[in-house]
Parts: C-alpha cells; structure tokens; sequence
C-alpha cells in the first residue's frame, strides 16, 4: 500500500471559546520566528498569511492580535467592503498559508487550514467542503466525498460511518471543553427550557393556518419538491406566530386571518414570510440573520449578499437575473423603515401597536429578575437575547423600550463600526445591560464575556448555530456562572424543531468523537445520519 502525501494543513475544530484564534496567531508567531532564525527559507517560501473570516470576526481578529502580539511583531491590514468583490489582487500573490475561519479553492498556498468549532454545521457535506478546501486526497472533489462516505452513510452501511470517523481522526485537532474541564476551570452553565403557553388568541391563530395550510398542502398537487418547499414554509408561519402570533405576520395573512377567509390562503401568500433569493433560492433569513447583506432590487425582488456580488455590473448598478432589469439598487443599509428588506413585508402603517406576546412576557420577567440579584464583584448582570428573526429582535426591543431598559443590538445588517460600538457598548456600559441579536450574526468571533445570561428565543434547525451563540458568553475569560434559557411553546411546531435539534447534535458529537461507538448503537447512529443528508429536497 502506497503511503499518501502528507496534507499541508488540516481542520483546527476546538469546541467554541476556547482559543483557536489565539492558537492560529500562535503558529504564525511561530513560523515568522524560523523564518528570522533561517534566512535561506524564508527566501525560498512565501511569508504572508490570508485570513478568510466573515465580518462579524474582523474586530476580534484584531483585538486578539494587539492583546496578545508584541508591537511591530507582525505587519497586519484588514480588506472588507465593498471592494472585495474585486479579488484579482488576492490571485495573484502566493500565500504562505491560508486560514479559512468559519468556512475560495483557488488561492495558492503552501498551507492550508479551516478554523471552526463546527466541522459539521447541518449536513455531512459541510464536512465534505473543508475537506475540498485544504485537499484531503481523495476528497478533492463532492463526488469522492459522496462515494466514499455520504452515500454509504445515506445507505446505512456501517463503513460509511467508519470512514467518516477515521477521515475526522486523521484531519481534525478537536478539543473540548469536557476534555479539560479541570484545566479551563470554568464557570457553570445552566440551561433549562421555559415552556410557555400561548395566549388565546395566538391559539386560535396557530389552529387556523395549521388546519386550512395542512389542507391546501394534501391538495396542492405538486412535484415532491415543490411540496417539500410548502412544508417548509408551512413550518415557518407557524413558527413565526409562536413568537409573537399577529405581529409577525404579513399584512395578506393577517387580512386572511382577520377574515377568517380560508380561500384566501395561497402558497405565494404563505411564501411571503420567506423571502428567497431570486438568484439561488436560498431562503434569505437562514442567511441573513448571518453574514450576507441583502440587496432589495426595484422590481421587488431580493438578491442575497453572495450572488450580489456576483451580478453586481458596477457600483451603482444591480441587474436582476428574473426580469432582466438593471436599476439602482436599493441596499439594505438604506431601508427607511429600520428592517432588511427580508422583513419589509412585516412593516405596516395600518398595524396597531401589539401588546408583548406570552413568550415576551416570560423573557422581560425573567431578565427582570436576573437584573435585581447582585452581579459578580458589584458589577451588573447582562443579558443577551438572541433570535432567529429581525422582526422578533424589533419587537422585543420596543417592550424593552417600554419598560425603560437599556439595550444595544447586532443583526445582519449591523455595519463594522456599529458592530464595534455595540460590543464596546454593552462591555463597558453598567446601565446596558442587554443585548439583542440575530443569531446567526453573532455566531462566531465574537467574546460576549461580559453577559451571564442567555436567552434563546425560538429553537434553530442547526443545534450547532444555537450552541455556537451561547459559547459567545460561556467562554474562556467567562467569571460567572452562565444561565442559559429556552423558550419553547406548548403543543406547537418548536417541539418538532427541538426533536430534530437533539438527534442532529447527538449524530454530530458522535461523528466527530475519535472514540468507538458502542456496538448496540451503531446502527441507531447511521440511521440517525439520515438527518445530515438532505432528502425530498426538504433543507432543514
């Protein structure tokens, strides 16, 4: 048997919070050090590192190196904006390693290395592409990963997740917390779920759309994919009227509720709690409430951050790839009402003011509360709130508003400098003591040390995204105990949602665990990989 190449790089997987970042900074402290002790290399192999990062980790990178790194050690720029669509630059250089934070093939590099807590963020394929990225023979390609390792998982046979395990093995450098509990000595985390029980009337709205949209959805005769697609936004509308039940619904559902008019529920009415790039399809908020800025086009349709800057013609102007019109594009930056363009369709003169919904409720007592005990050497408690949609953070901020709480806010569309300001904000302020954020915004590269407090508003389809966030707070540096607390509805669509969560984290750990599965669970395992691999094109 042939002996592979050794691979220049691999995948650094540390649990979230405990130091990759500092550990990258580390190994190119490192290098530039032999390359000082040994001319004669460092004339031979390039000497610049490319960090691949998304926005919200900039800041982060740049405080760690200034905390940690000797001044005038390194030499360091940022390249973010609007110009970074223009990448010529970045091909033309060779790179004496490129670090992937948080999953661009064609860099030249003599290594190469992804930086993420979660190897296996939803599917086996996220996997698969880091693999791709830092050349892993003979995963290159999709279609080896697929056929050495998805389909054989997919299949449920047993050497499908033996390969995946030893791949893992060969690849990763994965520490955990639970690993060396005794060394990072730190603070408890205690979570528990608040159940919450829905007002009446959000009752009979959730029963309204669940009966009428299960009925148009038995009728609907379409293509498995387009029925898979209705289902998804079936799940989604009524994952939305748990939060907060008439106010997060568009204005034609409301009308439909208000009128109790069963007709009047089409599929394109249901789709428009979920705006979808016109380009890609990729459903906007699942992105949005992440790294992408959306682009809202004149004509009414929504590009995501990605494939705008694919189609972008110049700087001013956007073509649309459904109607063929090029107009001035409206950023999402500039959008008067305050909301991305994915939650305009919310927004509404005609609205009245809703009162805090049950799950409200139970997040402004319980923060009330908190904010009353004695914080850790007099300073005071903090909280952060994060939710899935934009929508949900508006309205929760204006019942804090209300109740004359102090808060700050990162979302999607949070620009570097306001990015900035709310971390410094809610670290240094003692009368901000909450901080509200999407999810997904907030997920990576960010310290939040400062809060004991989570709170999850609605349970994530990626259990991962969700574990990403809380480990903003319970991280290295943290000093106080963590509470961590989950609101799911009764008898609702979030217990299915939480139900999906448990059988994917547990497929998860068990994938990226270097230790053998027992026996009598193996075959529970490779069923449960089922949940890793898309199927009926049903994306959850």
């Amino acid at each position: 048997m042939i002996r592979p190449q050794p691979v220049a790089g691999g995948i650094l997987a540390d649990e979230m919070g405990l130091g990759k970042t500092l550990s990258t900074l580390s190994l190119i402290c490192h290098s530039q050090d032999q390359w000082e002790k040994d001319p004669n290399v460092a004339r031979s192999i390039p000497k610049t590192t490319l960090i691949i990062t998304p926005k919200s980790t900039i800041y982060g990178w740049e405080r760690q190196i200034k905390t940690h790194i000797h001044p005038n050690k390194i030499r360091w720029i940022t390249y973010h904006g609007s110009d970074r669509a223009k990448s010529s630059p970045l091909f033309e250089k060779d790179w004496a390693r490129i670090i992937l934070d948080e999953d661009v093939c064609k860099l030249q590099a003599e290594y190469r290395w992804c930086l993420t807590g979660t190897p296996i963020q939803n599917y086996l394929d996220d996997f698969g592409s880091l693999l791709s990225f830092i050349r892993v023979p003979p995963f290159e390609t999709k279609d080896q990963f697929d056929s050495h390792i998805a389909e054989p998982v997919k299949q449920r046979k047993s050497q499908g997740l033996e390969m995946l395990r030893k791949v893992v093995a060969a690849t990763c450098l994965r520490r955990t917390k639970a690993d060396h509990a005794k060394m990072l000595n730190l603070p408890r985390k205690m979570e528990h779920v608040e159940r919450i029980e829905m007002s009446r009337n959000d009752r009979r709205l959730y029963e309204f759309f669940k009966r009428f949209s299960y009925l148009t959805a038995g009728l609907d005769k379409t293509s498995k994919k387009r029925a898979a697609t209705n289902i998804l936004v079936l799940i989604s509308m009524l994952r939305l009227i748990c939060d907060h039940g008439e106010a997060m619904l568009p204005d034609s559902a409301l009308t439909a509720w208000k009128n109790r008019d069963k007709n009047a529920l089409t599929w394109e009415m249901l789709e428009s709690t979920t705006k979808r790039c016109v380009s890609c399809d990729c459903q906007i908020e699942e992105l949005g409430a992440a790294e992408s800025l959306t682009e809202a086009l004149r004509c009414s349709h929504v590009l995501c951050g990605d494939c705008a800057a694919k189609l972008r013609g110049s700087a001013s102007q956007l073509p649309c790839p459904k109607c063929g019109i090029t107009a001035p594009r409206s950023p999402s930056a500039g959008n008067n009402s305050g909301l991305p363009p994915s939650q305009t369709a919310f927004a509404s003169p005609l609205r009245p003011r809703y009162p805090p919904s049950a799950k409200v409720e139970a997040l402004l007592r319980n923060i009330s509360e908190r904010q009353k005990r004695p914080g850790y050497e007099g300073k005071p408690n903090k909280s952060v709130i994060f939710s899935f949609w934009t929508k949900m953070l508006d309205l929760i901020g204006a019942a804090l508003g209300d109740e004359d709480m102090k808060f700050c806010r990162i979302d999607g569309q949070s620009s570097m400098p306001q990015r900035k300001q709310a971390l410094e904000t809610f670290g240094n302020d003692p009368e901000c003591n909450i901080m509200l954020a999407s999810i997904g915004a907030v997920g990576e590269g960010i310290d939040l040390v400062s809060a004991n407090s989570v709170h999850i508003i609605e349970p994530h389809w990626n259990p991962m995204a969700e574990a990403q966030a809380i480990d903003r707070v319970h991280r290295i540096g943290q000093q106080q105990d963590v509470d961590v607390v989950r609101y799911i509805v009764n008898d609702s669509i979030e217990l299915y949602v939480k139900w999906i969560q448990m059988h994917k984290m547990k497929l998860i750990t068990e994938s990226l665990s270097t230790s053998e599965v027992k026996s009598e669970n193996v075959g529970e395992v490779r069923w449960k990989a089922g949940f890793l691999l898309p199927a009926s094109g049903i994306k959850r």
